[in-house]
């Protein structure tokens, strides 16, 4: 691949990126596991179709109001995914240095913009429902709003308010612009290792040429079988995903169930690959469907899968090259 992605301009801000990546390398799992974790030895992918051929480059909205960003929220590791019309997720990593699985959220609404500006409401789900024995209260999910008064892919700025006025601000960022690669399912076959959602971990996710993927946890037992699908026309990288998790085993049946949700693959192809090749998906259950669940994953792609070509807005030779640059 040959992308432009944003890169840290100076070395302030490549401390501000270990400040939140090293965090979030720390709270995945028990072993530590996260983004700097060299990937297993690769195994090649089932699939041998060519990747499609990259349109060309696509500038990024201005104001952004919607996109992959990451940074914090309410003082832990965050991301937030919106959409081109009107979806968003949330994410807020759990206690640093515990399986991330622990006391980490999901906040899962719609939010509408109006002169670059938004709100929205939506709940928050506790995750965390994999070790109950460890975290006393998990599951559930309650009323929240959320709001955003400046949305630009170097600063996305704005609070989650929870019932009883309670208020996580949040400021994120694009990490790359992989968000403007259109969604198909070729883009995102291959094959990623979890190291994330508990009840995964260690599971290769094998996502084949039509977005159906399958993986297996030898740590849980838990079986996985679901599709990844272009969301709305397809324009940009995001997938809505349907998930049937089953056989988990005892200490993670609450992982068991049928779950939705959105998907974004995000790389980083600059000569610093900071931040790796990710497929990243926010599930939750349906809010009428017994006690409401919710698990963020994170699969590592395993290399020798053949990539399409990645295209990054400047790769014309026109424009800012660091649109997305951490800028705090």
């Amino acid at each position: 691949m040959n992308s432009r992605v944003p890169a840290l301009k100076n070395t302030r801000h490549l401390a501000v990126f270990a400040a939140i990546a090293l965090p979030l390398a720390g709270c995945h799992d028990t072993s530590n596991r996260g983004p700097s974790t060299p990937a297993p030895q690769a195994v090649q992918p089932t699939s041998t179709e060519a990747p499609p051929t990259s349109p060309p480059p696509v500038e990024p909205p201005q104001p952004a109001t919607h996109g992959y960003f990451v940074g914090s929220i309410e003082g832990s590791y965050g991301e937030a995914l919106l959409t081109v019309d009107g979806l968003v997720r949330i994410y807020i990593s759990g206690v640093p240095g515990a399986s991330d699985t622990l006391g980490s959220r999901q906040f899962v609404g719609h939010l509408q913009f109006t002169d670059g500006e938004a709100s929205g409401t939506g709940l928050v789900y506790t995750q965390g429902c994999d070790r109950s024995n460890e975290q006393p209260v998990c599951g559930g999910a309650a009323p929240a709003d959320v709001t955003i008064t400046t949305a630009t892919v170097a600063a996305l700025i704005g609070a989650l308010t929870l019932s009883g006025d309670e208020v996580w601000p949040f400021e994120m960022s694009w990490p790359t612009y992989t968000y403007l690669e259109p969604a198909t399912p070729q883009f995102v076959s291959g094959q990623y290792t979890e190291a994330r959602a508990e009840s995964a971990l260690d599971s290769v996710i094998n996502v084949d040429s039509e977005g159906r993927f399958f993986y297996q946890s030898p740590l849980s037992g838990c079986v996985g079988n679901g599709s990844l699908a272009p969301h709305a026309e397809g324009t940009f990288n995001v997938y809505d995903v349907d998930l049937l998790v089953e056989s988990c085993a005892s200490g993670y049946e609450a992982s068991n169930g049928e779950f939705a949700g959105l998907a974004t693959r995000t790389v980083d192809d600059s000569p610093w690959g900071y931040w790796g090749d990710w497929l990243v998906l926010w599930l939750s259950t349906a809010e009428t469907v017994g006690t409401p669940q919710a698990f963020v994953m994170w699969g590592s792609r395993l290399s020798g899968s053949s990539d399409p070509e990645v295209a990054g807005p400047d790769d014309s030779g026109d424009g800012d090259p660091c649109l997305g640059c951490w800028d705090y």
